[in-house]
């Protein structure tokens, strides 16, 4: 079951304390709707999980790496060249089931979109001028249904 908004809102509280600042070590893209996120702290690698499947959707971590697929998917390439370290931030869009995770700082800044609605969730990696660099798939159902380029 996707997590409700006060669900997520733990998750994003507990990632804000226990994970932000930490080293992006890692990227696994299993299949278009989960990312696995290996994050370095001191003293412990934490592995987040954040998946947009439908009725599945969540932010957490996990205790095991996610495999991978024998063909790397675009989505993968794309998160590993662009997401610099470290994880700065996590922040929820007031009134939706949106958490949006900041990397890096300035004008290298990424932001990974986790849309956790219904059907029509997806991942998408915005630079710092919210524009879109690429998706997890093509948008579905309702949500941000903006293309590589524009305005998420």
């Amino acid at each position: 079951m996707t997590l409700t908004r006060s669900e997520l809102l733990a998750q994003t509280d507990f990632v804000r304390s226990r994970i932000c600042g930490g080293r992006l070590q890692g990227v696994r893209v299993p299949d278009p709707d989960r990312v696995a996120l290996e994050i370095r702290c001191p003293g412990q690698t934490w592995l987040l999980l954040l998946c947009v499947a439908p009725g599945l959707g969540r932010i957490n971590t996990i205790e095991r790496r996610t495999g991978n697929p024998k063909t790397a998917l675009t989505f993968q390439g794309l998160l590993r060249k662009e997401l610099p370290a470290p994880l700065v931030d996590i922040e929820l869009v007031p009134g939706e089931r949106i958490a949006l995770l900041h990397f890096g700082m300035g004008a290298g800044r990424r932001s990974l979109v986790v849309e956790l609605f219904g059907p029509g969730g997806n991942l998408a990696l915005i630079d710092e001028q919210g524009l879109v660099l690429g998706r997890g798939r093509a948008p579905r159902g309702p949500g941000s249904r903006a293309l590589r380029g524009e305005r998420w």
